[in-house]
């Protein structure tokens, strides 16, 4: 979906830079921050063994936000590029049956068309926003999913990417979650790294990244405004975040870190009952105070992963970490999923 909004952003773009009437706006910047949540989402996007699902996807959308970058924009270099993930995409996730991969197709062909000359950008754009009115309405038809460590205290993380080293991971898994980027590493620098090892043996990386220039609370408050759900559109306030995980984020003293992270929340009796119809695939229904809890609505918590034991080692490291690593005078963000 994100993807096919960028690509109606970037068609706007070259149908202003075609109009001889009035001059063209060059500033990029608006449609560059969508084309980097398309690829995010679609970076974010992995197998159980976290191999990429759509890796020429992934490809063609870093070509275009290449062209974004090189100036002056050549809107075509931009939209041959999102046209074919778009398309490529749409092919993995529909099957045969569905007239949204002749859709795909159809935009594809529009935009090289528009790209070589042959016809008018106006085409392609007509057909890049029904596709993403479309998708926009498939997605709020679909159901939530159940995330791991469902209602409880935990830290943005997940897996590496190939040839991605582990800060870089945790710099991108912090954006990617929270919508507040990382990639500046002069700006927010990493004092603190290090492996650990839970009880079953598996080693997992911890880093803390410095705030900046900003104060913790800016940032809670940015990244609380930006994963905020915003209905009308059934996806969080804030393109910046293409993994949409938390509910929301507080700011806790270092001495009250362990009472949060490691520790299980009891979940209420409402979260409960919706995950038990996420589990069976319904949408849970707006008024959930006439159902009774009944056994079976605890089946789901056997099957999401419900192990927050590694989040308490964080805790008790960070409160007494290496000397030689910090001197230990922080507050941390705790994150609610």
């Amino acid at each position: 979906m994100l993807a096919a909004e960028a690509m109606a952003a970037v068609l706007i773009k070259n149908m202003e830079a075609s109009n001889i009437t009035s001059a063209p706006d060059p500033d990029w910047s608006a449609t560059h921050m969508i084309l980097d949540a398309a690829y995010r989402a679609t970076c974010s996007a992995t197998t159980k063994s976290r191999q990429p699902l759509y890796p020429n996807a992934i490809r063609e959308l870093e070509l275009a936000r290449t062209a974004v970058r090189s100036l002056p924009v050549n809107g075509a270099l931009v939209a041959r590029p999102v046209a074919k993930s778009v398309k490529e995409m749409m092919l993995r996730i529909f099957d045969e049956r569905s007239g949204r991969r002749d859709d795909a197709s159809r935009l594809l062909n529009q935009v090289m068309d528009a790209a070589d000359g042959a016809a008018p950008w106006l085409t392609a754009k007509l057909t890049a926003e029904a596709i993403a009115a479309d998708l926009q309405a498939w997605a709020v038809r679909g159901i939530d999913s159940i995330v791991n460590q469902a209602g409880q205290w935990a830290l943005p993380g997940g897996g590496t990417h190939d040839s991605e080293t582990a800060e870089d991971a945790a710099r991108r898994e912090f954006g990617e979650e929270t919508g507040q980027s990382l990639q500046d590493a002069e700006r927010f620098r990493c004092d603190l790294s290090t492996e650990l090892v839970d009880r079953l043996g598996n080693r997992f990386g911890l880093f803390r990244f410095h705030s900046g220039p900003d104060s913790l609370a800016d940032v809670a408050e940015r990244i609380n405004l930006a994963t905020r759900a915003n209905r009308a559109v059934y996806r969080p306030n804030g393109p910046e975040v293409s993994d949409w995980e938390i509910e929301r984020v507080q700011i806790v003293a270092p001495s009250q870190l362990r009472n949060h992270l490691g520790q299980h929340v009891e979940l209420t009796r409402a979260t409960i009952l919706q995950g038990a119809f996420l589990h069976a695939k319904t949408r849970p229904p707006q008024n959930l105070s006439s159902i009774a809890l009944a056994p079976e609505h605890y089946a789901w918590l056997q099957e999401v992963r419900q192990n927050i034991d590694w989040y308490g080692q964080m805790a008790a490291y960070l409160l007494f970490p290496d000397r030689s690593n910090s001197d230990g005078d922080y507050d941390d963000l705790s994150f609610r999923l």
